[in-house]
Order: structure tokens, then C-alpha cells, then sequence
């Protein structure tokens, strides 16, 4: 699980003078970002108290300005859900990361002081983005993050930060400087430091597992990364997962879609299938549905003989092809297991085996 900071400049109405192209590209990057904030167990923070002081609350994307974008541009987006982004993270204080960072550092036993104009990072492009004193903010903040990665403080290890596709196209925001080490024990020293922080485009990119590796050693790659996507989004909240098997025909299902050469779509697999294990595909807003014997709204879930396994359905992706996959759910003594059936396009047949 990663603790994913937004880039600060998220949160920065584009300037009066922005032409449709930009403005229509930060919405859009708020809008991919807001259709998944909530539907996984990432933390997510912002830097909402840094942006409203050095910027204002004019360029602060409250439902009014985004609106007045949304209708002077003429923009195809979903308003409501980035709203509902706005205020699930970026007006949450639990989620602002100055005050987290410094209470980790601070348990961690490090109290950190970045040295001014010091502090360099790369790609340039990234702060080049942060309008005036926000820039030196924001690199003060990331320079006291990158030590305790440095340093091995457990929280700052797992910071990434969540950004636009082209931008992240670096992979990466390597920073480096000098800063005063205050440690527990009262010593002080004056230290370089260098760290790396992953920059994201999309959910996907925080699966660290290899997946087309793992999908090519066959059903027990698949189960392996299953079980290393449940330890890094469900570990530290759900006790155990629950049984499952690969059924039959699910590794025949996605490969003869030509699913197994899509690594987007591998990863949802394996990002959702780890949900379902972990008794929780109902947060990650993937709609999770009984299938149905026949597609009359008031028609019964589907019950396999023999087990009373019943059917479910859910939504891998909403886009192109539209993949769904179909999973039973069996019935035990002590608790329920799972058994992956098939994939399959959301225009063909529901079928399940």
C-alpha cells in the first residue's frame, strides 16, 4: 500500500489566461484520479493548506469555479465525482500531509530541516508547474520526505505522488540536498541526502508485482499475485482472505481474448480479484452484482448445483471492450471460499462455468 500525495498543482485552478487544451487536461487528470480515490485501501493526501496560502482560495478548485470551467469550455466531464474528490480528500485535515509526515518523522525519532536552496528536484518540469512561494513550499515538504526515505522511516518509504500522465512519464521525482538531522538522542548532524518517490499516472502503476511474469507461470503466477496484491492493499485490515481457486476456464478465458497481452487489464485482475478474496469488492466501487439467470431485473441469482455456489458478476473495466469477470461463491461451514470462472466483454454472452 502506498501513501499517495497529489501534486500540488491538482490543486491549482488553471490561470484566467489557460487556453482550452490545458484547462481541459488538468480536468481531465482530476477526473481519472477522482473515479478512483475511495475504491482501494491506498491513503491519500493532499496539500491543500500549502496551495490556499501561497495561491488563494480563488484558484482552489471549489464546485463553483469548476463549474464555471466546465460550462465556458464546453467540457464532457464528471463534475459530481471530482466534486466528491474535493471533498473527501483535499478538505479533509486528516488527510493533509504536512502535519502526517512530521508526526512520522517525528515518532521515527527525526526532526528534519532542509537546507534552503538546496534542495534540487527532477524531472524540473515537476515544480516548474507550482506557482511562485508554492514551489519552495512544496520542496521544503518533499526534501524532509526524502530524508526519512533516506533515512528508512517507514511512512516517507511508501510516499508517492499522484500526478498527470505527462508528467509522469518520468517514472519517478528523484530529489537531493542537504539538510540538519536532529535525532532522537538530541545529536544534530548536517547530512547530503538523495531519495526517489514513484510518480503515477494511473492506480495500476502502484501494482508492484510483475504481472505479464507472473501470468506467464500460469495458474500459480496468477495466484501469486493475487496474494501479494491482498498483503499490499487488504494485509494490514482484513486478518486472512478468504479461499479461492482458479477456476477451469479462467485462464482459457483471458487468453483466448487476447487479455493476457494488456497489462492494464492483467493488473485490474489482479487489483480486484485481491478485493473479492479480501471480502471487500463492494468498496472498490467495481460493481459487484449477482448474475442473473436471465436479464429481467426481479430474475434469481444464478445457484450451482451440488455446492449452492452462487454466481456474481463485477466490472473490470468501463472502457473499450468493457471486460467484466464472473466469480461463484461457495458456501462453507466456517466461512465462504471463491472460485474465479471466466472473463469476457461486456457485450458478450453472461455465461459462467
Amino acid at each position: 500500500m502506498h501513501n499517495i500525495l497529489f501534486d500540488p498543482a491538482l490543486l491549482v485552478v488553471p490561470a484566467e489566461t489557460a487556453d482550452h487544451r490545458e484547462v481541459e487536461l488538468w480536468l481531465k487528470t482530476l477526473e481519472s484520479w477522482a473515479r478512483v480515490v475511495g475504491t482501494t485501501s491506498q491513503d491519500w493526501y493532499h496539500l491543500t493548506d500549502l496551495v490556499v496560502k501561497h495561491v488563494g482560495h480563488e484558484r482552489f478548485p471549489s464546485f463553483r469555479l469548476l463549474r464555471t470551467l466546465q460550462q465556458r469550455f464546453h467540457l464532457n466531464i464528471a463534475l459530481p465525482t471530482i466534486v466528491a474528490m474535493v471533498n473527501e480528500v483535499f478538505l479533509q485535515d486528516a488527510r493533509s500531509f504536512p502535519p502526517t509526515l512530521e508526526a512520522y518523522l517525528l515518532q521515527f525519532g527525526l526532526i528534519v530541516e532542509p537546507t534552503q536552496n538546496t534542495v534540487v528536484i527532477e524531472p524540473d518540469a515537476l515544480p516548474a508547474q507550482w506557482p511562485g512561494e508554492l514551489r519552495n513550499s512544496v520542496a521544503h515538504l518533499l526534501g524532509e520526505a526524502g530524508v526519512g526515505k533516506w533515512k528508512g522511516e517507514p511512512f516517507s518509504s511508501k510516499v508517492a505522488i499522484a500526478t498527470a500522465h505527462h508528467l509522469a512519464n518520468a517514472y519517478e521525482l528523484r530529489i537531493a540536498g542537504e539538510a540538519t538531522i536532529l535525532s532522537e538522542r538530541d545529536e544534530q548532524e548536517q547530512s547530503r541526502f538523495s531519495a526517489v518517490f514513484p510518480l503515477l499516472a494511473e492506480l495500476e502503476e502502484t501494482v508492484p508485482t510483475e504481472v505479464h511474469a507472473l501470468w506467464e507461470l500460469g495458474e500459480q503466477g496468477v495466484r501469486v499475485a493475487i496474494e501479494r496484491q491482498f498483503q499490499q492493499d487488504w494485509g494490514a485490515t482484513v486478518a486472512r482472505p478468504l479461499p479461492f481457486v482458479i477456476g477451469p476456464q479462467f485462464l482459457p478465458s483471458v487468453h483466448e481474448r487476447g487479455t493476457d497481452l494488456n497489462r492494464s487489464v492483467l493488473t485490474k485482475i489482479v487489483y480486484i480479484a485481491a478485493a473479492v478474496i479480501a471480502d471487500s469488492a463492494i468498496a472498490i466501487n467495481c460493481d459487484l452484482h449477482p448474475l442473473r439467470e436471465t436479464s429481467a431485473p426481479n430474475s434469481p441469482q444464478r445457484i450451482r448445483l451440488g455446492d449452492g455456489a452462487k454466481a456474481w458478476r463485477l466490472t473490470l473495466t468501463n472502457k473499450g471492450a468493457g471486460w467484466r469477470m464472473h466469480y461463484w461463491r461457495i458456501p462453507g461451514a466456517s466461512e465462504s471460499s471463491i472460485e474465479f470462472s471466466n472473463v469476457c466483454k461486456k457485450h458478450e454472452s453472461e455465461v459462467i462455468f
